[in-house]
């Protein structure tokens, strides 16, 4: 860019989770085609971070500000031995779960909610409503994946979601349980924070 610039994100993400078609922006007076950006900017970067495609946008463009919805994407891997290829890459299951059940319990949390039961310690958001446009769990061969969209997201919000819906698809708890916990908004009645590598 011929000179320093600050890239602004859409979003944060943790240390081990797959950021996919994260959008940035940044503010230059230079002058370069889109394969120009690309190509030079994959040059500077780590061989695990690849920009796909770049474009010039009007000048008030925000990459946070201006991003309607946001989409996280769990894949839990349900199989007796532990993973080889997809170390780290998946939340390993070694037992069955109940994927019907799971679904059943995601019913009702779309919408605007107080997402207090789902928001880890460290979370720095003035407020903890959300809304969530679409909840949908699907099946990929051993995999099962969680599917999340939405206007923001808590700290570990999809994380700690993922986690209550694995007790409930391991039996631990009632398909009911996911509604009780947003009413209640304590997060220590809640599951655990799954790990970082299964979140894309």
């Amino acid at each position: 860019a011929d000179a320093p610039v600050r890239v602004l994100p859409a979003g944060r993400t943790d240390a081990g989770v797959h950021a996919r078609e994260q959008v940035v922006h940044f503010d230059t007076r230079s002058s370069r085609s889109s394969v120009a950006w690309r190509e030079g900017t994959n040059s500077r970067l780590p061989r695990d971070v690849s920009v796909r495609w770049a474009q010039e946008v009007p000048p008030d463009f925000h990459a946070r500000r201006s991003a309607l919805t946001r989409s996280y994407r769990y894949r839990i891997l349900v199989c007796p031995s532990r993973p080889a290829l997809e170390a780290g890459r998946v939340f390993w299951s070694r037992h069955p779960l109940d994927v019907e059940v799971m679904r059943e319990a995601l019913a009702g949390l779309d919408g605007e909610h107080d997402f207090s039961a789902f928001r880890s310690s460290g979370c720095q958001s003035h407020s903890s409503r959300r809304r969530l446009d679409r909840l949908a769990l699907t099946v990929a061969g051993p995999e099962i994946i969680l599917e999340v969209t939405g206007n923001a997201f808590l700290y570990h919000m999809v994380r700690n979601l993922a986690g209550s819906l694995l007790e409930i698809g391991r039996g631990r708890q009632s398909r009911d349980w996911l509604r009780v916990l947003l009413a209640g908004r304590d997060r220590s009645r809640a599951g655990p924070t799954l790990p970082a590598s299964g979140l894309y």
